[in-house]
């Protein structure tokens, strides 16, 4: 888990297979959460993203530019759903791909 935002990127680069998923408040100081998700999208095409926000103004604009999204207020049931999904879409995509 990355401290802030800019260390996340760095953070992966480390040991890239150790993620399963990104997942991060679309508003944040600094860099937001959509930039740290295309970020990691343009690093590691097959890591999913999972962005949480409660600003509907942000979602009606930026529509999570098709990364999964768990709206707030949200249960830990919720976000385990979400991320769990992404790591089954990940696993999906290796085994399709042959790169497990």
């Amino acid at each position: 888990m990355a401290q802030t935002a800019e260390a996340a990127p760095a953070e992966i680069e480390v040991v890239p297979s150790r993620f399963d998923a990104v997942y991060s408040d679309i508003g944040m100081p600094s860099i937001d959460g959509i930039g740290i998700a295309e970020r990691m999208r343009e690093l590691h095409p097959g890591l999913p993203g999972v962005l949480t926000t409660g600003y509907s103004d942000v979602l009606a604009r930026d529509d999570a530019l098709g990364f999964a999204l768990v709206r707030k207020p949200y249960s830990a049931e919720q976000v385990a759903k979400a991320l769990k999904a992404a790591a089954d879409r990940k696993a999906r995509n290796a085994v399709t791909s042959g790169t497990r």
